[in-house]
This record gives C-alpha cells, structure tokens and sequence, in this order.
C-alpha cells in the first residue's frame, strides 16, 4: 500500500510526506486516523478508499479489463464501495499513463491518452472477455499462484481454488493456506516458505 501510495505522489513528494510526518507528530502518541488524514492532506487527494481496502479487509482488489475493438472497459472488482486508486497502465502501445479506476465500469478508446467515454454502466458495451482465468479469480496479466511442490505435496494459495482442483486430478496432495495478506505485498507460499528435508507421505501431517 505505501509503495503504490508513493508510486502516485512520486518519490520526492512521498520523502517530504515522512519527513512532515515526523517533524508534525515527533514524540507525540498519534492515531491511525490522524496519520491517514495528514498523508490525504499532503498529497492533495483522498487517499481513505485505499486505506479502507488494504488496511480493514482482507479482499485483495482485481483490475478487470475487457475490449470491444477499440474500446476499453474497465473497473475495480473485490473492492470497497467507492474503491479509486489509480494505476499506471499501457494502452496502444502508447507511453505509459495515469488512469483511475472505480469499482464501476468506465471506458476509453484504445489510441486516445486515456479520456474517458463514459461512466455509466448503461455506456458500456458488452464486449468479449480478454482475461484468462487463474485459479477462482480473473488475471487478465496472466501471473498466475505461487505452488510450493514438495515430493508429491503441492502448497496452492486458497484463492486458487481451479488450479488447486487441476493438481488433484494430476496426483497431486493439496494443501490449501490462505495467504491473503501476503498477496497484498505481492508475496506468496514461494517466498515466504521454509524448506525441509522430509519423505513426501510426512510433508503434510508436519504441516498442518
């Protein structure tokens, strides 16, 4: 969240931002509420949407995107109400550029700077779906879990609950573990793991 926070303000705002943050409250006992309205303040945008997400849920939010020749439909799924943190996006082959999404439906054409069409969803028009489902979830980039294998156990996120189905019927033992507060720090099973030397009939009952 802080990194994506930086990422909108850049670099040299986000340092005066902790700077500020230090010199405004030094040894003083702060809430999280204050430190979340001096940061919207300083970055002269309304950042309690992204607060609200990453900070009081566990729901890890899906940028959705279909295309209908030109046009583009986009929007936040598993988000809050009112969920607009805006991202860096390349469409067209054009310079990377700023969009904003909302947790509704907004379009723009493909080989514009990014202007908007509309956002009603009465504007949007149905278009073919260009994501490639990932386990239980749409990842229209195409990354897909992290599996930890071990002998002939998998370790499979719990949001992955199609691709844990698919390592079954190939033989696979699973063992689903939710994970989704790593994902949020775009960390998984593989990167947060420690690896053991055991025979592959024990790897589970040592887990659980």
């Amino acid at each position: 969240m802080l990194h994506m926070i930086r990422q909108i303000m850049g670099d040299s705002a986000f340092r005066g931002m902790l700077r500020g943050l230090q010199k405004t409250f030094y040894h003083q006992t702060v809430t999280t509420q204050q430190v979340e309205e001096y940061m919207s303040q300083y970055a002269h945008r309304d950042l309690s949407k992204i607060f609200e997400q990453y900070l009081r849920t566990t729901r890890i939010p899906v940028l959705s995107y279909q295309s209908n020749g030109d046009i583009i439909s986009y929007r936040w799924g598993n988000c809050v109400k009112g969920f607009n943190m805006p991202v860096k996006v390349y469409v067209g082959g054009q310079a990377e550029k700023w969009i904003t999404p909302t947790d509704d439906w907004q379009t723009m054409r493909s080989g514009t700077d990014g202007q908007l069409l509309g956002t009603s969803a009465q504007n949007v028009p149905r278009p073919a779906n260009t994501a490639q489902p990932t386990g239980g979830r749409p990842n229209p980039r195409g990354p897909g879990p992290g599996i930890l294998v071990v002998g002939e156990t998998a370790i499979v996120p719990a949001s992955f609950p199609a691709t844990q189905k698919l390592l079954r019927r190939m033989g696979f033992e699973v063992i689903s573990l939710d994970v989704s507060e790593l994902q949020k720090a775009e960390a998984g099973v593989t990167c947060c793991s420690i690896l053991f030397d055991a025979p592959a009939g024990d790897l589970s009952r040592k887990i659980r």
